[in-house]
Parts: C-alpha cells; sequence; structure tokens
C-alpha cells in the first residue's frame, strides 16, 4: 500500500485535479446522460466527475491514439472524441454472441447495433470499433496514448486488459 500512498492524490473537483496534474484545457462536457441519476452508484455526481476526469486526460494528453476497452453504448467514446479531435480511438467490446465467454461482471449483452450506437448517432468518424473478447486480443495498432479500462469488470480481466494497454503504451 506504501506505493499508492505515494502516488495517490485525493481531489474534491474537477478545479482541484486540473491544478494538481496542471492541466490547461478543460473538459468538453454535453449532453443530460452525464448529470444523470440512474441509481445508488450516481449519488455525488459520479456521472458528471468520471467524465470530467475522462474527458480531462483526453483534452490534455494530446495524444493521437487512444483505446478504450469496453464500448458499450459508446457514451465514453464520444466524450473521448469530443476532447481528443486529433486522435483515433480505438474501442473494444465483446461481440453479442461472446457474452457467455467474457466474465460474470459485465454491464449487460448488447447486440452489434447497439454497441457504439452513441459515437456513431454523433458521427464521430475517428473511431474503429473491435469486437474481441480482450481475453484473447491483443492491440495491433502503434503505441497507445491514453487508455480507458472499462469492459468486464472481474478482477482477472482488469489485471490482463490493464496489462496490455500498459505494454502497448507510449512511454
Amino acid at each position: 500500500m506504501a506505493i499508492l500512498d505515494a502516488h495517490v492524490r485525493e481531489v474534491k473537483d474537477w478545479a482541484c485535479l486540473k491544478q494538481a496534474m496542471r492541466w490547461a484545457a478543460d473538459p468538453v462536457i454535453e449532453g443530460a446522460y452525464w448529470a444523470g441519476y440512474a441509481g445508488v452508484e450516481d449519488l455525488n455526481e459520479r456521472r458528471l466527475r468520471d467524465a470530467e476526469v475522462l474527458g480531462g486526460v483526453c483534452a490534455n494528453a494530446r495524444g493521437s491514439l487512444l483505446l478504450e476497452i469496453g464500448t458499450g453504448h459508446g457514451v465514453g467514446t464520444a466524450l473521448m472524441a469530443r476532447n481528443a479531435p486529433q486522435a483515433v480511438i480505438y474501442t473494444v467490446n465483446i461481440p453479442p454472441e461472446e457474452i457467455r465467454e467474457g466474465g460474470v461482471m459485465t454491464t449487460g449483452a448488447l447486440t452489434r447495433d447497439e454497441i457504439g450506437r452513441c459515437y456513431r448517432e454523433q458521427g464521430c468518424t475517428r473511431v474503429k470499433q473491435i469486437f474481441a473478447n480482450t481475453r484473447d486480443w491483443t492491440p495491433d495498432f502503434g503505441p497507445i496514448d491514453v487508455a480507458f479500462v472499462d469492459g468486464c469488470h472481474d478482477t482477472a480481466f482488469v489485471i490482463n486488459d490493464t496489462l496490455k494497454a500498459l505494454a502497448s503504451h507510449r512511454g
């Protein structure tokens, strides 16, 4: 835990995070989704706080290649695209026909048309959709500048996906 204590900073809001990270740009966050309340996990504006962090990282990283594991409806993908308009975003989601092989802690089984619907509706053209079970998938593109791991939440999948993203990270 000492290593975490040395590297974790607790901040109370976006302004404090921006200052701690020495970021110049504010994230662009649009739409009612981010202010919505869908359950107890959304207390304390969790969706908005998550969007500020993800959007802020993308807006300030100035990266050219972003990776998202766990496309879902594509809301996060659209947020990444909006905040990093210069980047190509690869987003990976397990194919619906393989959902039973994906782990226990998945958000749900979407159809292929539902996966990524939001980013497509918003006209995000620099997104490359990949259908794969990340257990068996390996990134086959250049170094990753920003990675957002939000696929299956089983411990083994989170570790697997994180290690794959780190192995491909632009150092």
